[in-house]
């Protein structure tokens, strides 16, 4: 018998079927998506550490692009996790909540 899980989040929603275990239980599959999880990328460490970015992010009534700052992170990563997608949905504020305008001057020319 196949494991289904279905996973909702706004407009968002598929079935994952995994037909070739099972006996896989869902603490199996959660142990499975960890182990091949790397800690770093949550905190931006080395080797996801980065230079600052100006991202666009939509655009102005004019039509001119608004831009957000992705900060610089070294070596060492952030303090806490960078937010994920839901959380930055939902309003919360913290590592890449991009929240704050770019201020790397000079702005490419993207328009």
């Amino acid at each position: 018998m196949p494991l289904a899980i279905e996973v909702s989040s706004y407009t968002i929603s598929y079935t994952l079927v995994i037909s070739t275990w099972p006996s896989l239980e869902i603490s199996d599959l959660v142990a499975l998506i960890n182990a091949l999880t790397d800690r770093r990328v949550a905190r931006d460490a080395v080797p996801f550490d980065h230079p600052q970015f100006c991202l666009p992010n939509g655009h102005n009534p004019d039509g001119s692009t608004i831009f957000v700052d992705l900060p610089a992170v070294g070596a060492e990563g952030h303090t806490s996790n960078i937010l994920t997608f839901e959380q930055m949905l939902n309003g919360a504020t913290g590592e890449h909540d991009m929240s704050i305008s770019c201020n790397m001057l000079p702005l490419p020319n993207v328009n």
